[in-house]
C-alpha cells in the first residue's frame, strides 16, 4: 500500500479545493453587487432640548434622523410620525419635501413641543417612517419611550 500521493491525485484535489473558493469569493461578489444597487436607509427617533432660532426660547423636540447608507444619493419624498398630525416644518429648520440626500449622510428633523396642542394625539403615534421616492419605506414601530420623555416634565 503507497501512501503518497500521486500528482494526478494532487492535481484533482487542488483543483476541487480552488473550485470551492472561487464558488465561495463569486458568491461574496454577487452580494456585494445586489446590496450595492438597494436603497439602505437607517431611522433613529430621539429627545432633544435647543433653542429656537431668533426667540432665545429654549424648548423639548423630538427628532427623526434618516441616515442614507447606500452608496448613492436617495430623494426622500415624505418623512414623520403616524398616527397623529405632525407639524412636518418646524421652526428650527424648514424642511422642504422631498429632498435629496447624499450618500453616507444624515438629516434631522426637529419637531418641537410647541407643535402638539393635544397630548392624546402624541400619545397616539405609533411609528416613525421615511419613505423614498422610488418606493422604499422604512419605520421604526418602538417609539413610546421616546414619546413619554417627551411628554415628561410639560413643555
Amino acid at each position: 500500500m503507497n501512501d503518497t500521493l500521486t500528482v494526478t491525485e494532487f492535481v484533482a484535489i487542488a483543483g476541487v479545493a480552488i473550485a470551492f473558493f472561487g464558488a465561495l469569493f463569486g458568491w461574496f461578489a454577487h452580494r456585494r453587487e445586489v446590496r450595492r444597487d438597494k436603497v439602505r436607509l437607517r431611522l433613529r427617533v430621539g429627545n432633544g432640548v435647543g433653542v429656537v432660532p431668533g426667540t432665545g426660547v429654549t424648548e423639548k423636540f423630538l427628532t427623526i434622523v434618516v441616515v442614507n447608507l447606500s452608496s448613492f444619493p436617495v430623494t426622500i419624498a415624505n418623512m414623520g410620525f403616524s398616527d397623529a398630525e405632525v407639524c412636518m416644518y418646524p421652526p428650527l429648520e424648514r424642511i422642504e419635501t422631498p429632498f435629496r440626500l447624499p450618500p453616507r449622510e444624515a438629516k434631522t428633523i426637529y419637531y418641537p413641543r410647541s407643535c402638539y396642542a393635544d397630548e392624546k394625539r402624541v400619545r397616539g403615534m405609533k411609528c416613525a417612517f421615511a419613505e423614498t421616492e422610488c418606493g422604499e419605506h422604512v419605520e421604526i414601530r418602538r417609539i413610546e419611550r421616546h414619546i413619554e420623555e417627551f411628554l415628561r416634565n410639560g413643555k
